[in-house]
């Protein structure tokens, strides 16, 4: 089965962060269930779509590394994105980084904006991602570009920076 436009963009620049390493006994995973639209998906063969269809995608996450973690979550907030599954993956994201990890939030629609700078401050980040309302298109060049500016700006020399974007993939 071909994806057409939805490809959960696994260009989701993907680091699961869990307990400092020396705890971890196993790679933890986050399962995200996502109905697509059937227009969006054809089959090889048929050249019709079928009546229904989902997607499932599992993603496998490394121990994390030693060394202290900063983040940035772009938050998308496009019309063409399931905003809730969006939503979720970034609270697991908060919910595996450990005491001396740090995150960012960018989110974006029409236009992108750092709405947290690096911080430890969890309550606000969850706040951040659950007021989250949906947009309308999608400014990705502009988001990406913050993500990176926060990094530089305000990362640590010793952390390690990651920039997490799950996303759809579609420009509108």
């Amino acid at each position: 089965m071909i994806l057409h436009r939805w490809t959960f963009a696994a260009a989701l620049v993907l680091i699961l962060l869990t307990a400092p390493a020396a705890t971890v006994a196993q790679t933890l995973e986050l399962q995200i269930e996502q109905t697509i639209d059937p227009e969006t998906i054809f089959t090889k063969s048929s050249g019709q779509s079928p009546d229904s269809a989902a997607v499932k995608i599992l993603l496998r996450g490394l121990p994390a590394p030693e060394k202290p973690v900063d983040l940035v979550f772009l938050l998308d907030r496009s019309a063409s994105v399931t905003l809730s599954t969006i939503k979720k993956i970034g609270k697991e994201f908060l919910h595996h980084l450990s005491e001396n990890d740090r995150i960012a939030i960018v989110s974006f629609a029409e236009t992108a904006e750092v709405r947290l700078s690096l911080s430890g401050d969890r309550a606000q980040a969850y706040q951040i991602i659950d007021a989250a309302q949906p947009g309308k298109q999608t400014a990705l060049g502009e988001a990406l570009a913050l993500a990176i500016d926060e990094l530089l700006t305000n990362g640590r020399p010793e952390a390690f920076r990651a920039i997490v974007l799950p996303s759809d993939g579609n420009s509108l």
